[in-house]
Protein backbone atom coordinates (compact mmCIF):
# COMPACT_ATOMS: atom_id res chain seq x y z
CA UNK A 1 0.00 0.00 0.00
CA UNK A 2 2.58 2.24 0.62
CA UNK A 3 4.18 2.43 -3.23
CA UNK A 4 0.64 3.97 -3.87
CA UNK A 5 1.20 7.17 -1.30
CA UNK A 6 1.85 9.85 -2.68
CA UNK A 7 4.73 11.83 -1.65
CA UNK A 8 4.81 15.64 -0.01
CA UNK A 9 5.57 17.16 -3.57
CA UNK A 10 3.25 15.39 -5.32
CA UNK A 11 0.58 16.90 -3.51
CA UNK A 12 2.06 20.15 -3.68
CA UNK A 13 2.09 19.93 -7.88
CA UNK A 14 -1.36 18.61 -7.82
CA UNK A 15 -2.61 21.42 -5.02
CA UNK A 16 -0.82 23.83 -7.52
CA UNK A 17 -1.94 22.56 -10.51
CA UNK A 18 -5.80 22.74 -8.62
CA UNK A 19 -5.20 26.67 -8.20
CA UNK A 20 -3.78 26.82 -11.99
CA UNK A 21 -7.08 25.28 -13.35
CA UNK A 22 -9.70 26.84 -10.93
CA UNK A 23 -11.90 29.30 -13.18
CA UNK A 24 -15.73 30.55 -12.52
CA UNK A 25 -17.09 30.10 -15.98
CA UNK A 26 -20.46 29.28 -15.84
CA UNK A 27 -20.88 28.73 -11.91
CA UNK A 28 -22.56 30.68 -9.58
CA UNK A 29 -20.63 32.50 -7.14
CA UNK A 30 -21.65 30.58 -4.28
CA UNK A 31 -20.75 27.22 -5.83
CA UNK A 32 -17.25 28.77 -7.22
CA UNK A 33 -17.08 30.15 -3.46
CA UNK A 34 -16.62 26.28 -2.14
CA UNK A 35 -14.72 24.92 -4.39
CA UNK A 36 -12.24 28.27 -4.18
CA UNK A 37 -12.26 27.56 -0.67
CA UNK A 38 -11.60 24.07 -0.70
CA UNK A 39 -8.25 25.07 -3.56
CA UNK A 40 -7.17 27.19 -0.99
CA UNK A 41 -8.10 25.20 2.74
CA UNK A 42 -5.50 22.90 0.68
CA UNK A 43 -2.69 24.57 -0.56
CA UNK A 44 -2.50 26.60 3.05
CA UNK A 45 -2.35 23.02 4.21
CA UNK A 46 0.16 21.78 2.43
CA UNK A 47 2.73 24.38 2.73
CA UNK A 48 1.78 26.77 -0.04
CA UNK A 49 -0.23 29.96 1.58
CA UNK A 50 -1.36 32.79 -0.52
CA UNK A 51 -0.65 36.51 1.27
CA UNK A 52 -4.25 38.69 1.41
CA UNK A 53 -3.17 40.50 -1.94
CA UNK A 54 -1.93 37.37 -3.78
CA UNK A 55 -5.63 35.78 -2.99
CA UNK A 56 -7.51 38.91 -4.47
CA UNK A 57 -5.60 39.43 -7.19
CA UNK A 58 -6.75 35.58 -7.90
CA UNK A 59 -10.09 35.85 -7.68
CA UNK A 60 -9.83 38.75 -9.76
CA UNK A 61 -7.66 36.28 -12.79
CA UNK A 62 -10.33 33.69 -12.09
CA UNK A 63 -13.84 35.34 -12.42
CA UNK A 64 -15.43 36.79 -15.40
CA UNK A 65 -13.35 39.63 -16.64
CA UNK A 66 -16.53 42.16 -16.67
CA UNK A 67 -17.67 40.79 -13.06
CA UNK A 68 -13.86 41.99 -12.32
CA UNK A 69 -13.96 45.22 -13.90
CA UNK A 70 -17.27 45.99 -12.19
CA UNK A 71 -15.38 44.62 -8.94
CA UNK A 72 -12.48 47.20 -9.45
CA UNK A 73 -14.63 50.33 -10.13
CA UNK A 74 -17.00 49.98 -7.23
CA UNK A 75 -15.99 52.31 -4.29
CA UNK A 76 -17.55 51.75 -0.60
CA UNK A 77 -17.40 52.45 3.22
CA UNK A 78 -15.46 50.04 4.99
CA UNK A 79 -14.44 49.45 8.52
CA UNK A 80 -10.71 49.77 9.25
CA UNK A 81 -9.37 48.22 12.04
CA UNK A 82 -9.35 50.98 14.33
CA UNK A 83 -13.31 51.08 14.00
CA UNK A 84 -12.66 53.95 12.12
CA UNK A 85 -14.72 53.71 8.35
CA UNK A 86 -12.97 54.57 4.60
CA UNK A 87 -14.06 54.94 0.90
CA UNK A 88 -12.26 52.17 -1.03
CA UNK A 89 -12.14 49.72 -3.44
CA UNK A 90 -12.08 45.73 -1.92
CA UNK A 91 -8.84 44.56 0.11
CA UNK A 92 -9.71 41.10 0.30
CA UNK A 93 -10.74 38.31 -2.13
CA UNK A 94 -13.85 38.05 0.72
CA UNK A 95 -15.45 41.38 -0.08
CA UNK A 96 -14.73 41.08 -3.90
CA UNK A 97 -16.86 38.11 -3.35
CA UNK A 98 -19.29 39.68 -1.72
CA UNK A 99 -19.30 42.09 -4.57
CA UNK A 100 -19.57 39.34 -6.73
CA UNK A 101 -22.42 37.78 -5.60
CA UNK A 102 -24.22 41.07 -5.42
CA UNK A 103 -23.56 41.75 -8.75
CA UNK A 104 -24.73 37.83 -9.85
CA UNK A 105 -28.17 39.20 -8.40
CA UNK A 106 -28.50 42.29 -9.76
CA UNK A 107 -27.46 40.42 -13.44
CA UNK A 108 -30.32 38.11 -13.22
CA UNK A 109 -33.08 40.64 -11.77
CA UNK A 110 -32.28 42.17 -15.21
CA UNK A 111 -32.22 39.30 -16.99
CA UNK A 112 -35.52 38.28 -15.51
CA UNK A 113 -37.27 41.43 -16.19
CA UNK A 114 -36.04 41.82 -19.98
CA UNK A 115 -36.60 38.59 -21.22
CA UNK A 116 -38.60 38.82 -23.16
CA UNK A 117 -40.08 34.88 -23.43
CA UNK A 118 -40.47 35.76 -19.41
CA UNK A 119 -44.20 35.76 -19.04
CA UNK A 120 -46.34 35.56 -16.09
CA UNK A 121 -49.48 33.25 -16.28
CA UNK A 122 -51.92 33.52 -13.31
CA UNK A 123 -54.07 31.03 -12.29
CA UNK A 124 -57.76 31.49 -11.13
CA UNK A 125 -58.65 28.64 -9.19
Amino acid sequence: LLRFRKTYEEKQTLALSEWNNLFKGALSALEFETRWERVVRKLSKLGLERGTQELLLGYYCKIAKQTAREIKKDRRTYANADGTEQVRQCATWEEAHALSIEIEGGNAATKAITNPNFNIKFQFF
